[in-house]
C-alpha cells in the first residue's frame, strides 16, 4: 500500500499535515519491525519513485501508538512496548 492509498483510506481532510504525520508514524513502525518500507520505481525519468508499505508483524485489531515523549511504539493489543528487533 502506498502513502496516498493510506491517506485516501484513513484521512477525512480535517487533519493538519496528514502526509507528514502519517510518514513519521510509518517510519516508527518500520523501526519497531511492524512494517517494511520498499522504494518502488515508477518509471518516470524525473521522479524519485514512491514507497510501498507492507505489514511484517500483525499485532491485532488495534493500531500501534507512537508515544510522543520518547518515540516508543506501544501495542494496545498486548499492552506492551514493542522493542526494535535485533539485526
Amino acid at each position: 500500500m502506498t502513502l496516498i492509498e493510506m491517506q485516501i483510506t484513513l484521512c477525512d481532510g480535517s487533519e493538519k499535515n496528514a502526509s507528514g504525520n502519517l510518514r513519521k508514524w510509518l517510519k516508527k513502525l518500520e523501526t519497531a519491525g511492524i512494517i517494511e518500507i520498499e522504494r518502488v520505481d515508477d518509471g518516470k525519468l524525473t521522479s524519485n519513485g514512491s514507497y510501498c508499505y507492507t505489514l511484517a508483524n500483525d499485532l491485532g485489531p488495534k493500531a500501534p501508538i507512537v508515544r510522543a515523549r520518547n518515540g516508543d511504539v506501544f501495542d494496545p493489543n498486548s499492552n506492551a512496548v514493542i522493542k526494535r528487533p535485533e539485526q
